[in-house]
């Protein structure tokens, strides 16, 4: 009967061997088993005993084989585990990007539908007052026919033409303001989209940014209150661009600091608080000018 081999070590011990590389000690067990082969002495064993080491040396050669495939299948199947690893990763590395920037542009609608929502009521109610003033104007016998407003409204009044000539003026104004900051607005909250407009802002922040250190919050303040309204000519008469509220600039911090980890502009600092701080690389950070 052949001996049953669990291990290297049981091989070696069996066969008085000190090699360890698998292949030098399936050599010598193969060189010996070629010496006792019943080809050699006519086709069968010279004794018993060589017929039993013959058999031990065929088990000892096959468990090496068997082990050698063992290992390359483990071999295999750890760079399989290797590769859906690094796939996986990479797979959910993008999809938190596309929530982001999905993120990104729900809060950029809600902003510019909560913009709109704001000058509804005023646009409504100004809408009105033209109405009537242009229609006192278009129809002054009606005017003139009413019991109250025929004591108060006096067409043939130089006073009362003024007044009503400031009145649909500003009116029309109002109109083209509210029009105006409303698109600049859009146009500006849409923008944030946009790496040029994430890479200034960006820029921008770290250049006023005293210490290389910053946490999420502080970034979030640059952008509500700090370098984002923009000064256009007769801004107070034709419109301007409205600061971004605190969810938009939350979640406009998170993308940029996303972008500037994954293109190494930062790392990641310390930890250990509840914010998680981080430090601009140095190869980013703006000389100082004297």
């Amino acid at each position: 009967m052949s001996t049953e081999f669990t291990s290297i070590e049981m091989i070696k011990k069996e066969f008085n061997l000190q090699e360890d590389s698998h292949e030098s000690i399936r050599s010598i067990l193969k060189h010996i088993k070629s010496t006792l082969h019943p080809d050699k002495t006519g086709g069968k064993f010279q004794n018993k005993n060589d017929e039993i080491e013959y058999h031990k040396l065929d088990s000892a050669i096959n468990f090496i084989d068997s082990n050698k495939a063992s290992s390359k299948d483990l071999v295999t199947i750890s760079a399989v585990t290797d590769l859906t690893k690094a796939v996986t990763e990479l797979v959910s590395s993008q999809s938190e990007v596309i929530n982001k920037n999905t993120e990104l542009s729900t809060e950029i609608n809600r902003s510019i539908a909560n913009y709109h929502s704001k000058l509804k009521m005023p646009r409504i109610a100004l809408t009105a007052v033209t109405v009537a003033l242009s229609a006192t104007w278009v129809f002054p016998s009606t005017v003139e026919k009413h019991p109250i407003l025929s004591n108060i409204i006096d067409f043939t009044s130089f006073s009362t033409n003024i007044v009503w000539g400031y009145a649909v003026i500003f009116c029309v104004l109002f109109w083209v303001r509210t029009w105006r900051s409303e698109e600049l607005t859009k146009a500006d909250r849409e923008s944030l989209k946009t790496e040029s407009i994430q890479n200034r802002l960006f820029l921008s922040f770290i250049k006023q940014n005293p210490s290389e250190d910053f946490v999420l919050e502080d970034l979030v303040d640059f952008l509500m209150y700090h370098n984002r309204k923009r000064i256009y000519p007769f801004g107070a008469l034709f419109g301007s661009v409205q600061d971004i509220d605190l969810p938009l600039a939350n979640v406009t911090a998170e993308v940029i600091i996303d972008r500037a980890i994954k293109r190494k502009a930062v790392i990641a600092s310390k930890q250990g608080s509840i914010s998680q701080v981080y430090r601009v690389v140095a190869a980013n950070k703006p000389i100082k000018q004297d």
